[in-house]
């Protein structure tokens, strides 16, 4: 996974520069569609030829690159190079068999519109519904990629953090009639006063797993309110003991309903990114990390540019 290629400020006016509202990704032709992928070093313009070396420029109609130098062979004949490499090989939209304009539409609608999404995308256009879960899978890893890079500990001296887990999946019915339950757990922290928040899913409904969260992404001095405490068993502990001595971490049970509002309201939230019947233990992760993207990036012009910065760094076109 490699770094990013851009600094700081590279990265603020290109959002200042290429801020797209809905309407304006819709209506994007595929020349304005290569210009903002190229920009964005999703896509290159130029690469060095893998058998002469000369240096190949992209042909946007086509999409691709094509050597056509010419060189001395034997007897002083002169032969071309036919060398030919797709713009999309090595990139993001490489195996995708979606035309461009379309799936640059479909990432348009996935980043501004609240689902439900599918049917309208099946409808529009004509795609088949395994090719869009696939495409939902990819964004999603895009958005883990982005909440790994930007996670940050909670919290601090004289913060307040609410704590607390819920339960995702449902009862499935298969083909032997019978049903089979299908359940995970998540645990969200919201820090008050702040944007800052964190979701992830947890193995196991045990202390050990909810001490390693607290460490991983809690600050000493922080005070703790939750129900978890009473449900995990915590308080006797002798490692929750020592972690509230060593780290100054109070642990807190709540009074009443409104000392967890903040992060109920939170997983209500979650709960809307998360439609129809759920979803299934090994997709919950992508879940919460498109939850915590458009939280991150409340204002939608900005998601756009920020989901093809991570494409780059995560897909490097050859």
């Amino acid at each position: 996974m490699k770094n990013s290629v851009y600094s700081v400020e590279e990265i603020k006016l290109c959002t200042e520069s290429c801020s797209k509202t809905f309407p304006q990704c819709l209506e994007m032709d595929l020349d304005e569609i290569i210009d903002f992928l190229l920009k964005h070093g999703v896509l290159k313009l130029y690469i060095d030829c893998k058998k002469c070396h000369n240096k190949l420029k992209l042909n946007r109609k086509q999409l691709n690159f094509k050597c056509y130098a010419r060189y001395s062979h034997q007897k002083k004949k002169r032969k071309q190079c036919t060398f030919f490499q797709s713009a999309k090989t090595g990139s993001f939209f490489y195996k995708s068999k979606i035309d461009l304009v379309t799936h640059f539409q479909m990432i348009a609608l996935f980043l501004f519109k609240r689902g439900p999404r599918q049917r309208f995308i099946e409808e529009k256009y004509g795609i088949a519904q395994d090719s869009i879960v696939k495409s939902y899978l990819l964004y999603r890893d895009i958005f883990i990629y982005i909440n790994e890079k930007f996670e940050t500990k909670l919290g601090g001296n004289g913060k307040v953090v609410e704590l607390k887990e819920a339960q995702f999946g449902n009862c499935r019915v298969r083909k032997d009639g019978n049903r089979y339950p299908s359940f995970c757990w998540a645990i969200g922290g919201v820090e008050r006063g702040s944007n800052n928040c964190f979701f992830t899913k947890i193995e196991m409904r045990n202390c050990e797993c909810l001490l390693a969260i607290i460490k991983k992404l809690i600050l000493p001095g922080t005070t703790i309110i939750s129900d978890c405490w009473k449900l995990y068993n915590c308080t006797n502990k002798s490692d929750f003991q020592k972690l509230s001595f060593e780290s100054d971490i109070k642990l807190i049970h709540p009074k009443t309903k409104d000392d967890l509002s903040i992060v109920e309201e939170s997983w209500a939230d979650v709960r809307s990114v998360v439609m129809g019947k759920g979803c299934r233990p090994n997709h919950l992760t992508g879940y919460l990390a498109e939850y915590l993207f458009k939280r991150r990036y409340l204002d939608l012009n900005e998601r756009m540019h920020h989901f093809f910065i991570a494409v780059a760094e995560l897909y490097e076109p050859r």
